[in-house]
């Protein structure tokens, strides 16, 4: 076994070169989650319509990965949870 290794090294390195893309491939694609960055806003708009009161948060929601399909949003206020 050891002598088929140092006769063919570098027929292996190169094996190895070339399934490391795909390999990384399968695993971006498959196994890791997307992730979604979020750019807030620094000032929301408070206020009242015809549907009653509304806020308005405004921001950008960027998936650098792929793209991601945002089912809901939901805003917490820790300062209320007292």
């Amino acid at each position: 076994m050891l002598e088929f290794l140092k006769q063919n090294w570098e027929g292996i390195v190169a094996t190895v070169a070339l399934l490391q893309i795909w390999v990384i491939k399968l695993y971006e694609r498959y196994f890791r989650k997307p992730c979604l960055d979020i750019y807030p806003s620094q000032n929301p708009e408070i206020g009242y319509s015809d549907w009653g009161p509304t806020v308005g948060i405004f921001g950008t929601l960027r998936a650098p990965q792929e793209d991601v399909f945002v089912r809901q949003i939901s805003i917490e206020n820790p300062a209320l949870e007292n």
